[in-house]
Order: C-alpha cells, then sequence, then structure tokens
C-alpha cells in the first residue's frame, strides 16, 4: 500500500519546480533502507553471542521504521489536491499556506497564487470523468496508459531485481566467504546511493526520455560484460577477473541508480493527467512486482 500511495502523495504535495527531485529522494532513501539492512546483517554475521539473537535481533530492528512512521503520521500534512476534492478548501489552503511559509513572502503571494491553480484545476476536472473506464476509452489516455504499463517492464528488464537479489549469490560464486560476500553487497548499495545523489544534480535539466535510453544502454552494456565475466572465468583462479565480476556488479548498481531509479517514481505521474493520477502508480507498480 505505501509503496503505491507514496510517490503518489509527494507528487501531489511538492511544488512543480521541485517535484522530480523530491520524488527522486523517495528512490534514495529506498536505498539507505537496503544499506541500513545490508549492515545490520554484516554486523549480526560476525555476532558471536549464543542463541537466537543472530536472526531475532535484525528483525526485531527492521519494526522500528515502521513503528516510527505510524507515529508521526498524524502529523503528515494530507495531499491538498485530495482535500479540494474532498470539499474541504480551508484544510487545502491552510496546508499550502504552511508549506510555502517564508519570510521573503510575508503575504503568501505565491501559495496564494498556487492554490488559485488548484482550485481552477479542480474545478475544470470535477466536470471530467476520472473512472478507469475513461483510462481506456480515449485513444490519447490509451497511449499514456501504454507508456506507464511498458515503463517498469522496459526499466526493470534491465536486471537491477535480479542483481539486487542475487548479489550474494553471485559474489559467492566468484570466490569470496561468507563475511566478504556480505561486505561487497553492502558496498554495492553505497555505490547505488551516489548514483542517486548525482542524478539530484541533473534531473531537471535533461529530458526523462533521454536520461532513461542512456540508462538502459548503459546498463545492458555493463551486464553484459559482467554475464561475459561470470560465464568465463566462473570457477577459475583468474583473480583479476574475478575481481573485475565483483567490481561491475558495484557499476551496474551505480549506473541504475543514476538514470533510471529516479524518473520510474515520477516520470508515470507527469504522463498522466492530474484527475486520473490515481490510475497510473496501481498500473505501474503492478507492472513492476509482476516482473
Amino acid at each position: 500500500m505505501l509503496y503505491l500511495t507514496g510517490p503518489l502523495w509527494v507528487v501531489e504535495l511538492v511544488p512543480p519546480k521541485g517535484r522530480s527531485i523530491l520524488a527522486g529522494i523517495i528512490g534514495l532513501f529506498g536505498v539507505v533502507g537496503y544499506i541500513l539492512a545490508a549492515y545490520v546483517g554484516v554486523g549480526f554475521f560476525y555476532y558471536k553471542g549464543s542463541g537466537s539473537a543472530q536472526w531475532r535481533a535484525p528483525l526485531a530492528l527492521g519494526c522500528f521504521p515502521p513503528v516510527f512512521f505510524l507515529a508521526i503520521c498524524p502529523w503528515l500534512p494530507e495531499s491538498p489536491r485530495w482535500l479540494l476534492a474532498q470539499d474541504r478548501n480551508d484544510e487545502a489552503w491552510d496546508i499550502v499556506r504552511t508549506l510555502h511559509t517564508s519570510t521573503d513572502d510575508p503575504l503568501h503571494d505565491y501559495a496564494t497564487a498556487e492554490f488559485y491553480q488548484m482550485t481552477k484545476q479542480h474545478e475544470l476536472e470535477a466536470n471530467v470523468s476520472s473512472s478507469w473506464v475513461e483510462v481506456f476509452r480515449r485513444p490519447s489516455y490509451r497511449k499514456r496508459a501504454a507508456i506507464v504499463f511498458m515503463l517498469p517492464i522496459i526499466l526493470y528488464s534491465t536486471g537491477n531485481l535480479v542483481i539486487t537479489t542475487y548479489a550474494a549469490s553471485i559474489v559467492a560464486g566468484i570466490g569470496y566467504n561468507p563475511g566478504q560476500s556480505l561486505n561487497l553487497l553492502a558496498g554495492t548499495y553505497l555505490a547505488a546511493i551516489v548514483g542517486n545523489l548525482i542524478s539530484l544534480t541533473y534531473v531537471d535539466k535533461v529530458p526523462r526520455n533521454i536520461i532513461m535510453s542512456i540508462g538502459t544502454i548503459v546498463c545492458s552494456i555493463v551486464l553484459s560484460i559482467e554475464t561475459a565475466l561470470v560465464a568465463v572465468f566462473l570457477g577459475t583462479t583468474n583473480t583479476d577477473s574475478l575481481a573485475a565480476a565483483a567490481a561491475f556488479l558495484f557499476l551496474f548498481l551505480f549506473t541504475f541508480n543514476l538514470f533510471i531509479e529516479g524518473p520510474s517514481y515520477y516520470y508515470a505521474s507527469e504522463v498522466f493527467p492530474t484527475h486520473l493520477l490515481h490510475s497510473q502508480p496501481p498500473v505501474a507498480r503492478d507492472c513492476s512486482h509482476g516482473l
């Protein structure tokens, strides 16, 4: 549920100017979660205490993030667009004004202008059907739905899920022991987060289709080289080639997060019209889960 509603909530809440950057931060903190989980695993791998703490403690630590999220939920702002759709205009205005509060704009001129646009947009969309049927009725909407449907299939067919899921097995097969494998796996996530951070610096300066096209091509090249190295040198004593195979795991996740991770969260939201925005997260995420 959070996987579907989180990106939609961010897109509806943030101002258009910083939408892609703030939506890209979702992927950034997703990698932060991977890093924390990986290094918790590394730490408890070396834990030598008795009993079952080696596997119980990581599971217990995994309870803290959702508990923290539940604790702060009452203070999270609701989407102003959703409040407008429920005729709760005063609450929507309070949130917009609070989000744009600045000492440089004491009269809230920017917030007033944005809220006016949101109100007029809602009035326009109130007379337009927002049902799922509308997505398939109009040719232009069908085209957008096809783009959203194919986007995760194309992006996640680059192999990132396979690399993420089986990286430990791949590294172990290359010849590293379990402790080294866990450390290398955690290191790949550090490389990934560097890619995320760099992507935030150019995401609004380069066209989305160019970013994703470059990412798909580069990921395909890196994955092809990784596959060749594993196929030829796995089980041999050629340490240089095996080390290169491990290095290309780092390079792949860095490349994927540099070009592809961010657009996978916000591009679909930018393609769909506002009144059908609720339809795109299930379409896009169901496709990625189906992979």
